[in-house]
């Protein structure tokens, strides 16, 4: 009888646990964490053709990927194996904290990829503030780099993690956000604004979050990250001249 009890108790506390991290708030960050500690940021030392800088927030890091040729940073070094690639993304990171990141830069670099801006969109600031601030980043930038390709996720409001008035409100900045950003870059010289952004309507990633969101439901999978690079990849082409 006592075993029983036992059995029972261990099977309560395994209850909780498991529910704690499937449809608690917390239990997502957790997620995330486990997530964090699979992957880590794609580096290369390529041949001698030049330096790209990877400045990014968890996107940037690859976090979502069980390996991290897996992120856009992987491919983009696939695709351009002869570039050194330097990857300075940190899990969390709003563009506040790449600013101060740029201020510690040394280095020259052929293209400088920002991929980051979720974070200021998750935090509640105005697609206004968020494209302001990012301008100013590219800004601080280009006296490290030649060429500058910007990347955000697209709908933040669109991943599984975000529902009701939240989801509809993350959307509406990220439009906002998309359509100031490419406006933007189509004025600045050697500087590409990836539009990530789709209508939810014809957005992969609503469509199909078992297969491009991650089990936090808020990173690309594998292939949410191939998406996003085949976006990209007219971006870098004409950034590196190929």
């Amino acid at each position: 009888m006592r075993s029983m009890y036992i059995w029972f108790g261990i099977t309560v506390v395994v209850a909780g646990i498991l529910g704690i991290l499937l449809f608690t708030p917390a239990g997502a960050y957790a997620k995330t964490g486990w997530l964090i500690l699979l992957t880590s940021p794609y580096e290369q030392a390529g041949s001698g053709a030049g330096t790209i800088l990877v400045l990014g927030d968890s996107t940037g890091y690859g976090t979502g990927t069980r390996a991290s040729t897996e992120s856009v940073a992987g491919r983009l070094g696939h695709a351009y194996p002869a570039y050194r690639i330097e990857n300075n993304s940190v899990n969390g990171r709003r563009i506040a904290g790449a600013q101060a990141a740029v201020e510690e830069l040394s280095g020259q670099y052929d293209l400088i990829v920002l991929q980051m801006g979720a974070n200021d969109i998750i935090g509640g600031r105005s697609a206004d503030a968020v494209a302001s601030d990012m301008q100013q980043l590219v800004t601080a930038v280009k006296s490290h780099a030649t060429r500058v390709v910007i990347m955000t996720a697209g709908n933040v409001g669109g991943p599984p993690r975000f529902t009701g008035e939240q989801a509809a409100q993350y959307r509406t900045v990220s439009e906002a956000y998309d359509v100031r950003m490419r406006a933007y870059a189509s004025g600045e010289a050697d500087v590409w604004f990836v539009s990530l952004y789709d209508d939810p309507a014809d957005d992969p990633f609503v469509a199909e979050p078992e297969v491009y969101m991650a089990w936090d439901g808020l990173h690309p999978t594998k292939a949410g990250y191939a998406v996003w690079f085949q976006k990209a990849e007219p971006a870098f082409q004409a950034a590196l001249g190929e």
